[in-house]
């Protein structure tokens, strides 16, 4: 008996203060999760330029680690980016990266705060067929962010894959997301 209350207490108590650190923490956008349309467009270089551009789909998952308050000079939000793309549906080539972003606020109303973001996303590409190349994408941009909803009309995508001299690939993104806690 107890044993049970002890638990029960201790369950009680792990509760509240689930509650109360979600309550101190709910104005900071702890995660953020968003969807974004791509266009891709790969050059290769060697021997004539050919473009390609295809279009695709990412996923991101955003996790805060550190935050300032809102102060004068705005906000600056430090997250963890954990992102899934597909780049093309005709030919499907996916990518799993993850990487730091760094979002600072640079102009708010009562209702609407645009924030700026650049982010540097490390993982590899495959198309699942016994082959994973190393990546590296930097992506800037955008985002208006309207209470627990964002928008991210354009952002802008430079990415390498598996050697400093291989093609490069720029991308644009436009895409929209919600935030937790």
């Amino acid at each position: 008996m107890e044993k049970n209350i002890s638990k029960a207490i201790i369950a009680l108590g792990f509760v509240a203060a689930s509650i109360i650190c979600m309550a101190q923490v709910a104005h900071c956008q702890t995660l953020q999760l968003g969807v974004a349309a791509i266009n891709t467009e790969y050059r290769i270089t060697n021997p004539v330029e050919i473009v390609q551009d295809n279009q695709g789909i990412s996923a991101t998952l955003n996790a805060k680690v550190y935050q300032t308050g809102e102060n004068s000079r705005g906000r600056v939000r430090v997250g963890v980016v954990f992102n899934y793309q597909r780049d093309s549906f005709e030919f499907p080539t996916d990518t799993y990266a993850f990487g730091p972003e760094l979002a600072v606020a640079v102009a708010k109303t009562k209702s609407l705060r645009l924030d700026l973001y650049a982010q540097a996303r490390l993982g590899f590409d495959t198309t699942y067929n016994q082959d994973k190349n190393f990546s590296r994408e930097y992506v800037f941009g955008p985002r208006l962010v309207l209470g627990n909803f964002y928008i991210e009309p354009i952002g802008f995508g430079y990415k390498r894959t598996e050697g400093f001299l291989s093609p490069s690939t720029h991308k644009l993104y436009a895409g929209l997301g919600v935030s937790f806690w």
